[in-house]
């Protein structure tokens, strides 16, 4: 019988960081397969260009819960 999600949550969490990683660009690879090639090219364009924000410090990363409750203040 095949695990269900919750399942396989459970597994990953448990796994080192490293592996938990090399999961994610596994599943990553599996939809960008699936994916129309121009929206891979965008998403791939803006990720490369906010990382070189981030790295250059033009702009400052916050926690992700942060910007979460940011999102959700604006929306309301």
């Amino acid at each position: 019988m095949p695990m269900t999600v919750d399942e396989i949550c459970s597994e990953v969490k448990a796994l080192p960081t490293n592996a938990r990683a090399d999961i994610v660009d596994r599943v990553m690879e599996i939809l960008v397969t699936q994916m129309d090639p121009e929206i891979v090219h965008a998403h791939a364009a803006t990720a490369r260009r906010r990382r070189d924000e981030v790295r250059s410090g033009a702009v400052t990363p916050i926690p992700g819960k942060q910007g979460l409750a940011r999102v959700r203040e604006i929306l309301q």
